[in-house]
């Protein structure tokens, strides 16, 4: 079993509110069982996808489509039926596949909270396999006709900055350097793509907690709550930011040299 905070309905909310479960209270903690929830941040992305209005609102904004004087509306899309999609891709949690109504031109939305260096060739496979499902067979001969499209849009909210490739063609290997096969490419909404001094000046709390979860070595830790501590905080959010550090990297730093830190903070 799981304890679940205040902090946690943000994640949650879908399963509380099915279940009837209020948090009205800050202190306040509900056993929400793991089997229940499997991967919980995958399946509200994904059921809040399954909105055509937000769907359609996060296609817009990612593909920047009002720039091109074009603006997709929730009708003007519909979900696309994947059973035609390998079980690698049916096993997804928060893949969401949409398309225009009428039309060949396809969205397909995928959420990774971690990084996948795999990521061109996966949405190489799903474009694909789409395409290969959209086709027409009978029409396919002919001069005229046009093979579907697919607008694939990553959503990254992992705390490591994302450096894997938008473009399949980016990792492969070319007779000539510039060389370019111009591939299924993905537009990508990262959500910590921030400067280390956009993050400490942010007022919220959660901005410097991702500064923290975002170093890779101990010093760089210890760098990273060193610089937090010493920003404007009020004494809540510095009670409860300490509380944080204590908890949760308690096994990866030494619990003397913390407590050093903070105090000099």
């Amino acid at each position: 079993m799981k304890k679940v905070t205040y902090f946690d309905k943000i994640y949650y909310s879908s399963y509380l509110r099915k279940n009837n479960i209020g948090l009205t209270d800050v202190n306040e903690e509900y056993e929400i069982s793991k089997k229940k929830i499997n991967q919980p941040h995958d399946k509200i992305i994904k059921s809040i996808l399954d909105k055509k209005e937000e769907a359609v609102y996060l296609i817009n904004e990612a593909l920047k489509l009002s720039e091109k004087g074009i603006k997709l509306k929730s009708e003007d899309i519909e979900k696309y039926n994947r059973k035609f999609i390998t079980k690698e891709f049916k096993n997804s949690e928060a893949d969401i596949v949409y398309k225009i109504k009428n039309k060949n031109i396809f969205f397909l939305i995928e959420h990774q909270s971690k990084i996948d260096y795999t990521m061109p060739y996966r949405i190489l496979k799903y474009s694909i396999e789409i395409i290969d499902s959209a086709i027409d067979i009978k029409q396919i001969s002919k001069r005229d006709y046009k093979y579907p499209c697919v607008y694939p849009i990553v959503i990254y909210t992992g705390k490591i900055k994302w450096k894997v490739k938008s473009q399949f063609k980016q990792k492969q290997t070319y007779l000539y350097p510039t060389d370019e096969i111009e591939f299924a490419k993905y537009t990508l909404i990262d959500v910590n793509e921030k400067s280390e001094q956009a993050l400490l000046k942010n007022n919220s709390l959660l901005s410097k907690i991702l500064l923290i979860e975002r170093t890779e070595t101990k010093k760089e830790t210890l760098d990273a709550i060193k610089k937090v501590m010493r920003t404007n905080l009020n004494e809540e959010d510095r009670v409860f930011l300490i509380n944080i550090i204590m908890n949760i990297f308690i096994n990866q730093l030494d619990i003397k040299q913390i407590n050093e830190l903070l105090k000099r903070s």
